[in-house]
């Protein structure tokens, strides 16, 4: 009996410190929380007798982490999906213990070092893994990097000087290294070893919070020789459930059109299918109608339209009209089960029971250029293709503004779309550009090059923000060598920790 109450007790702290931990991210932005969280678990994995128990944890973690973090999967489901609530629960349920597998290899492989000293454990060993298992997860089955740790530390935290240098995943790992400093030293606090303390413990977080606060003022990219131009974001405020109705296709297009007309913008922005019709079917005479007055003013619109391809393809597309030549981006890294369904024969079930609309695209070139507009290039991505840094940077240094085009209303009132604007955020960190963003019901905003926001307008209402941006040129650290760096780091500290364990006796030694 003991040893059941031993082994829930550390499930129930595991869990719940994993829902705390959402806390850190939008909207709430308590960035200490994931820190204070990750310690907890740590205390969890040093306490564990077994790789079972380690592997455990860290899956009681995980759920907790992505059932509370990632739950308004269901409401895409259910609400706009048509889904019976018990299979939409059942699936939401079991892509949370996915996810959680990660964070539960962590704990095993943490366990696997247990040779080695808890510090070494604890300040190194453990970022690197928990750093590895995140880009895992943003790397395999096309991805699903959401609630990185690094995210938390957006747009304010002490530490978000690294990202332009290390990007969200080296953020992630330097977060945990504070994390375990702070086990560590309540753990030897308690132990009575505070002697034993060497000065450079204590002064780790403090040197990367000076360090962090220092980087985070560093001009990583400079304005461009050319003025500033006026843009205009578009929230069409389209309820998600009338969006793809035939019958309300015509009355989105007028609103859209007049929405962008109303303006004197030098570059207007409509949301992603802003016009939930094939461009090949939109008459000829509204095109013409809606670019007319804007092209007259020497202006230019960027609006989300579905296509069809000269190969016969569905593409999710961003098409520019106006004042420059018309071009065109299409969506490369699509949404498994949202712009396409991998595996029919496999997942035949899944489809038979949701009803989502466009869900047929292909991937666009994965070379794709910028869109040019005037003097300045657009680095255009879709919704989704936000969430991977890699994909971002493949467009710089060429652009010299970033333009990211969504319809978060799939996710209806819950935490996905703010979470989202977090996201972005660290795009513009990343590559020092400014970020705009336009939405179908929120959150449309305007980003700057150091991921703060400078306007953005209210959630599920028909908005428009304007505001004069001046495009950046230049390369971070980050947009030069990706995600190479921490990967490189973290690989390297693992290699360090095979090689110590190896040297070290076949018991397990908490101290230095």
């Amino acid at each position: 009996m003991k040893k059941k109450t031993d082994f829930l007790q550390p499930s129930i702290l595991a869990v719940l410190s994993g829902a705390l931990t959402v806390l850190g991210f939008a909207p709430f932005n308590f960035f200490f929380v994931p820190i204070l969280t990750i310690a907890i678990l740590g205390f969890t994995f040093e306490k564990s007798q077994s790789y079972s128990q380690a592997i455990w944890l860290g899956l009681m973690f995980g759920f907790g982490l992505f059932i509370s973090g990632v739950s308004w999967i269901y409401i895409s489901l259910t609400k706009y999906g048509g889904m019976g609530s018990g299979l939409a629960a059942t699936i939401v349920v079991l892509f949370s213990a996915y996810l959680s597998i990660y964070i539960a290899l962590t704990g095993g492989l943490f366990f696997f070092f247990r040779r080695l000293s808890r510090r070494v454990r604890l300040l190194i060993i453990f970022p690197a893994l928990w750093t590895l298992a995140e880009i895992s997860r943003a790397y395999m089955f096309t991805g699903f990097p959401w609630l990185s740790v690094g995210y938390s530390q957006v747009p304010s935290g002490p530490l978000i000087g690294f990202g332009p240098i290390l990007g969200v995943f080296g953020v992630t790992f330097l977060t945990v290294i504070v994390a375990g400093i702070f086990l560590v030293i309540i753990l030897e606090v308690w132990e009575s070893k505070v002697r034993r303390f060497p000065t450079v413990i204590i002064g780790i977080p403090i040197v990367l919070v000076v360090l962090g606060k220092s980087l985070a003022n560093i001009e990583w990219s400079l304005p461009t020789t050319h003025p500033p131009i006026k843009v205009a974001l578009v929230q069409g405020n389209i309820p998600q459930l009338t969006k793809w109705n035939p019958n309300s296709v015509q009355k989105t297009l007028i609103h859209y059109k007049t929405l962008a007309q109303s303006n004197s913008a030098d570059l207007v922005l409509l949301p992603e299918t802003a016009f939930p019709i094939f461009f090949q079917n939109i008459p000829k005479k509204f095109l013409v109608s809606l670019v007319k007055p804007i092209k007259e003013r020497s202006g230019n619109l960027l609006v989300g339209i579905p296509e069809i391809g000269n190969d016969g393809k569905y593409y999710n597309s961003v098409f520019s009209f106006g004042n420059s030549p018309e071009q065109i981006y299409r969506k490369k890294h699509l949404v498994p089960f949202g712009d396409y369904f991998p595996l029919h024969s496999l997942f035949f079930w899944f489809i038979e029971n949701v009803d989502i609309p466009m869900s047929s695209f292909s991937p666009g070139n994965r070379q794709q250029s910028t869109i040019k507009i005037g003097q300045q290039e657009i680095g255009i991505n879709i919704c989704y293709e936000d969430v991977f840094g890699r994909v971002i940077i493949n467009q710089l240094p060429k652009a010299t503004i970033l333009a990211n085009f969504t319809n978060d209303a799939w996710w209806g009132k819950s935490l996905a779309s703010r979470q989202h604007l977090q996201i972005s955020q660290m795009r513009a960190i990343e590559t020092a550009r400014v970020m705009l963003r336009a939405t179908n019901t929120g959150v449309t905003a305007i980003i700057d090059w150091q991921g703060k926001i400078i306007k953005a307008a209210p959630e599920f209402e028909t908005q428009i923000i304007e505001e004069r941006v001046a495009g950046r040129e230049g390369n971070t650290p980050f947009s030069t060598f990706g995600n190479k760096t921490i990967l490189m780091i973290s690989i390297g500290i693992i290699g360090f920790g095979l090689y110590a364990r190896t040297k070290r006796p076949n018991k397990v030694d908490n101290h230095l």
